[in-house]
């Protein structure tokens, strides 16, 4: 085994899925958080591109939900740096861009 982690993001509207990936990352992580981290990350970029197209065609959306099973991933996602600890230090600045979408 390789150690690596695996991502995947479904993008729904309405009753069905418009959008799906799966794929494994290329590096391996310290964390299964910073894993879920960088996975949110990957898929980020085609829910804001989602959501600028369909309000160029006059739909409005509300918010995108999220779903997440990792708590210590949803704190981080949800406060950035603030609710970072010693384990969760390492995690790159990068990450942190989903905090002012989320």
């Amino acid at each position: 085994p390789t150690m690596k982690g695996h991502t995947g993001g479904v993008l729904s509207l309405r009753r069905g899925a418009v959008y799906a990936t799966a794929n494994k990352q290329k590096i391996v992580f310290r964390s299964s958080t910073e894993c879920k981290l960088v996975g949110l990350h990957d898929v980020m970029p085609q829910i804001i591109w989602t959501n600028n197209f369909l309000s160029g065609q006059g739909f409005s959306m509300d918010s995108a939900l999220v779903n997440q099973g990792n708590i210590s991933a949803i704190l981080l996602e949800e406060n950035g740096r603030g609710s970072s600890s010693k384990r969760t230090g390492h995690i790159n600045v990068r990450c942190f861009f989903i905090k002012d979408r989320v």
